[in-house]
Protein backbone atom coordinates (compact mmCIF):
# COMPACT_ATOMS: atom_id res chain seq x y z
CA UNK A 1 0.00 0.00 0.00
CA UNK A 2 1.52 3.70 -1.25
CA UNK A 3 0.45 6.47 1.65
CA UNK A 4 2.02 9.86 1.27
CA UNK A 5 2.59 11.26 4.43
CA UNK A 6 3.50 15.22 4.27
CA UNK A 7 6.97 16.09 6.18
CA UNK A 8 9.06 19.37 6.55
CA UNK A 9 12.48 18.66 6.72
CA UNK A 10 14.68 21.86 7.10
CA UNK A 11 18.44 21.20 6.71
CA UNK A 12 21.35 23.98 7.37
CA UNK A 13 22.30 26.61 5.35
CA UNK A 14 25.88 24.73 5.09
CA UNK A 15 23.59 21.22 3.90
CA UNK A 16 21.71 23.43 1.78
CA UNK A 17 25.22 24.03 -0.10
CA UNK A 18 26.12 20.83 -0.81
CA UNK A 19 22.69 19.01 -1.90
CA UNK A 20 21.54 22.00 -4.20
CA UNK A 21 20.17 20.66 -7.17
CA UNK A 22 19.86 17.12 -5.49
CA UNK A 23 16.75 17.24 -3.33
CA UNK A 24 13.61 18.14 -5.65
CA UNK A 25 9.36 17.84 -5.26
CA UNK A 26 7.97 14.66 -5.24
CA UNK A 27 11.07 12.07 -4.88
CA UNK A 28 10.28 8.82 -2.56
CA UNK A 29 11.75 8.03 0.52
CA UNK A 30 11.32 3.85 2.20
CA UNK A 31 11.74 5.05 5.73
CA UNK A 32 12.51 2.65 8.49
CA UNK A 33 10.72 3.49 12.19
CA UNK A 34 13.12 1.67 14.71
CA UNK A 35 10.39 1.76 17.42
CA UNK A 36 12.15 -0.86 20.23
CA UNK A 37 13.40 1.40 23.38
CA UNK A 38 16.06 1.13 25.61
CA UNK A 39 14.96 0.61 29.34
CA UNK A 40 17.28 3.68 30.20
CA UNK A 41 15.76 6.29 27.93
CA UNK A 42 11.84 5.26 29.00
CA UNK A 43 13.18 5.94 32.35
CA UNK A 44 14.25 8.78 31.20
CA UNK A 45 10.92 10.12 29.54
CA UNK A 46 8.94 9.18 32.45
CA UNK A 47 10.64 11.61 34.79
Amino acid sequence: IVQRVPVKIVFDQKDMQRLSGRLVPGMSVVAEIDLRQKAEATRTAAK
